[in-house]
C-alpha cells in the first residue's frame, strides 16, 4: 500500500508503489535534468508509466 503524504515526491511513490526501481529513478532523474522537465512528464514519454497513473498520483 502506498503510504499517502502531500509531501512524497513522484520518485518515492512510484518506487513504493513497485513501479519504479531506483535505476529506473536515476535515469529519470537524468533526463529530467537534461530537457527541464517534469518528472512524471519523462516517466509518461519514457513508457515507464501511463499517463493514467500519473494523473492518479498528482494530488500527492
Amino acid at each position: 500500500m502506498i503510504k499517502e503524504s502531500k509531501n512524497m515526491r513522484l520518485g518515492a511513490c512510484l518506487k513504493q508503489a513497485g513501479i519504479l526501481t531506483d535505476e529506473q529513478i536515476e535515469n529519470l532523474l537524468i533526463q529530467q535534468n537534461y530537457h527541464w522537465t517534469k518528472f512524471g512528464r519523462v516517466a509518461v514519454s519514457l513508457g515507464y508509466i501511463k499517463k493514467e497513473t500519473l494523473e492518479f498520483l498528482k494530488p500527492i
